[in-house]
């Protein structure tokens, strides 16, 4: 994670359950730091999710081509890895 003490920070209003943060801040949680990692973890599943929808007909190409054809690596005159 990114989670770093130099990186820039920036001050922002967040809306969060009171009775959960009240709870939070008895057990002695970071939220922001808490805040951040889940931030983090949400950016970088959407990211993959994206990258996932943008490259799917590339990605299915490689996997037809792949069941006609076979690996490479397949091939007697390669041998297998």
């Amino acid at each position: 994670m990114r989670t770093n003490i130099t990186e820039k920070k920036r001050s922002t209003n967040v809306y969060l359950n009171a009775g959960l943060l009240e709870e939070a801040k008895a057990l002695d949680l970071n939220v922001s730091a808490i805040s951040n990692q889940a931030l983090e973890v949400a950016v970088r599943e959407r990211k993959r999710e994206r990258w996932i929808e943008e490259n799917r007909a590339g990605i299915g190409a490689l996997n037809s081509f792949v069941e006609e054809a076979g690996l490479f690596s397949d091939d007697e005159n390669f041998g297998v890895i």
